[in-house]
């Protein structure tokens, strides 16, 4: 997110606007991948292990249904917070106040996560 001309990460990092030349010349293209390869880095071992998770947490009998609605919240999730985003974004005139939206369904999903019995709990 830009909180300004020349300025990425909520204006932690300055950086400079002048095309260097070529393809990801200038410092914020470059603070661009960098951050999209970190992010890149953590998410997939996120992602296996809450599979790995909701493997453990559900009974063998059961884990193709509750896989079949993992796979359907995902898509959900994805589609309901761009609508919700794009739909604070413009009515409120504020790509701030549009990415804000995304913490109701942070929460939420911690929400869930909490109220969920780790597998070890279960009797």
């Amino acid at each position: 997110m830009s909180t300004g001309p020349g300025y990425t990460l909520f204006g932690l990092m300055p950086l400079p606007t002048a095309d260097s030349g070529g393809l990801f010349g200038t410092a914020a293209e470059k603070a661009y991948i960098l951050y999209g390869l970190l992010i890149g880095l953590a998410f997939g071992p996120v992602q296996a292990s809450s599979r790995s998770y909701l493997a453990r947490s559900v009974s063998l009998e059961e884990a193709g249904r509750y896989f079949g609605i993992y796979a359907l919240s995902g898509r959900a999730t994805s589609f309901m917070a761009t609508l919700l985003f794009s739909l604070v974004t413009y009515l409120s005139g504020s790509p701030r106040l549009g990415m804000a939206t995304l913490i109701l369904f942070l929460a939420g999903g911690l929400v869930l996560l909490v109220r969920t019995p780790y597998p070890a709990d279960r009797a």
